[in-house]
């Protein structure tokens, strides 16, 4: 696992180009060791996933149920969004190839599991929010709607700045791996017996 002082480093460079300065490149490792060691980003999000599926126990309506119950439900929701966080990634090499950035698909991975890593982290003061708000309220659902949106103007300035193409060439590639995060992880739930009300 990299050192908590190179994780701070990688974050930094993502926050960079989340900002629009590409010079967050030169903060990520794109050797073939910092492809792989970027996977370790699921751990540094992993206190948000577990916030996020103790939540959807909440949401499915199994809070009441004993341990071993809640702990297959929360096994199924982490196979679920771990499958969606990295699948789609290794589905985009045609698209990227097909967009003439295959140089960049290593940049991509790697800045794709690291932001997602502190797009986690930044949303989830929001999110414990939203957990506590009442329904009736309204309040929630629209903060839930600008978690989307923020989650997506982030993530697409992100990949803007690791591809360093054009616009069309962002969207593209962007628009492919979401779109693919969302089958993959409605297809999981689907597959694992849960509905996907929650995700």
């Amino acid at each position: 696992m990299p050192s908590l002082q190179n994780i701070f480093h990688y974050l930094a460079g993502v926050w960079m180009l989340m900002t629009g300065r590409r010079e967050g490149l030169n903060h990520l490792d794109l050797s073939a060791d910092g492809f792989w060691n970027s996977f370790w980003a699921i751990a540094v999000a992993f206190p948000v996933f577990l916030f996020w599926w103790a939540t959807e126990l909440g949401e499915y309506g199994l809070e009441a149920l004993e341990l071993s119950g809640r702990l297959s439900i929360v096994l199924r929701l982490a196979v679920s969004d771990l499958t969606s966080w990295i699948l789609p990634l290794f589905l985009l090499v045609p698209v990227v190839r097909l967009a003439g950035c295959a140089d960049r698909f290593a940049a991509i991975v790697v800045g794709s599991n690291w932001g997602s890593a502190l797009i986690n982290w930044l949303l989830l003061p929001v999110m414990i929010l939203m957990r506590f708000m009442p329904d009736s309220t309204g309040i929630a659902s629209i903060l839930g709607l600008m978690l989307i949106l923020v989650y997506v103007a982030l993530a697409w300035r992100l990949f803007h700045g690791l591809i360093g193409g054009s616009k069309l060439q962002t969207t593209a590639i962007f628009g492919t791996l979401i779109l693919s995060e969302i089958l993959i992880s409605v297809a999981m739930l689907e597959l694992l017996g849960l509905p996907a009300i929650a995700s």
